[in-house]
């Protein structure tokens, strides 16, 4: 491998280039080839695994496969046993004009989340339930890193993600006619109660912080999922999550089996 490319990799890995990003392990890999989101740009491989994978690795071509040894892909890994197989992959960036909406619009406004966790969970929630894109706005965590990849289980890769400040996206959302949504601990209205059957987004805030003021301000309607015990509200991922799925049951979305 070329002392160049080794840079650019590692400048990728580090997150120093847009929309372009590392992701390690076969089946991660196998799933962000079938998106049409994503051009691949290397394939980078051990003799280890090429004779694994031998089939799937061929079918790439030639010009984008490079074998490095052992000691290279420990430098490019993300954990303390690498696989043996990375891709250096760019999302094609999504705008707001250009989001293909199938049914009653959806959208999911992640405002100033930090934990890659809980990101990656709502985007694999996001993803089964029928949202038709991701809002990521100022402050959040990087959509692209490893831990979120991971979290998401390969969601990520189907999802348009768009990237706003606050008055673009207010701006789009009164100018369509969205009703934005954000969850409070208690006096909104129960989830259970809303009828969910017009154009939505929903904003999920900060783990600490909660709901910047912008999109408190903008919000139309307040929710409030009902909770029993000693806890004083539930962790972000998991309220999104029952946000969505009554979402998709009220919307006739759910199905058993693919």
């Amino acid at each position: 491998m070329k002392n160049s490319l080794l840079k650019n990799l590692t400048k990728i890995k580090a997150r120093k280039i847009e929309n372009s990003f590392l992701i390690e392990g076969f089946s991660l890999i196998e799933t962000a080839l079938k998106s049409k989101r994503l051009l691949l740009n290397h394939l980078i491989v051990t003799d280890r695994i090429f004779s694994r994978y031998q089939g799937f690795i061929n079918g790439i071509g030639n010009e984008k496969i490079f074998f490095v040894t052992e000691e290279i892909i420990k430098k490019l890994s993300f954990t303390k046993t690498p696989q043996g197989i990375i891709a250096s992959v760019t999302y094609n960036s999504s705008t707001l004009d250009s989001i293909d909406f199938k049914t009653i619009p959806l959208l999911l406004i992640i405002d100033g989340i930090s934990d890659p966790g809980n990101l990656g969970s709502l985007i694999r929630t996001a993803e089964v339930f029928g949202v038709d894109a991701l809002i990521i706005l100022p402050d959040s965590c990087d959509v692209f890193s490893d831990k979120v990849i991971r979290a998401s289980a390969g969601s990520l890769f189907h999802l348009p993600i768009i990237f706003c400040g606050y008055n673009e996206i207010i701006k789009y959302l009164n100018t369509k006619g969205f009703h934005n949504i954000i969850t409070v601990p208690s006096d909104g209205c129960e989830i259970w109660r809303f009828n969910f059957n017009s154009p939505l987004a929903i904003t999920l805030g900060n783990e600490s912080r909660g709901i910047s003021k912008p999109m408190m301000n903008s919000s139309v309607y307040r929710l409030t999922i009902p909770i029993k015990g000693n806890a004083d509200s539930l962790n972000v991922a998991v309220a999104g999550s029952i946000i969505l799925y009554e979402i998709a049951k009220q919307r006739n979305l759910l199905k058993c089996g693919k």
